[in-house]
């Protein structure tokens, strides 16, 4: 395993994981629901019933871990 000091990485890698890890967990939900929801328009575009179903299944997974 290799393991490197923080000085020895990237700036901008050290830039992305602060920006990462200083944002709040409900920021980062948002961020995953916005980007399932728009894979989701890119596998099935329109209101296509898969589109629909798979919409459904996405909203119904964040609703079921939200309580």
């Amino acid at each position: 395993m290799l393991i490197l000091a923080c000085n020895e990485l990237p700036s901008q890698l050290l830039t992305q994981l602060n920006a990462f890890f200083t944002q709040s967990d409900d920021q980062i939900i948002i961020q995953l629901f916005r980007d399932c929801m728009r894979l989701v328009k890119h596998i099935a575009p329109g209101s296509s019933p898969k589109g629909v179903a798979l919409k459904a299944m996405v909203r119904a997974e964040f609703k079921k871990s939200i309580h």
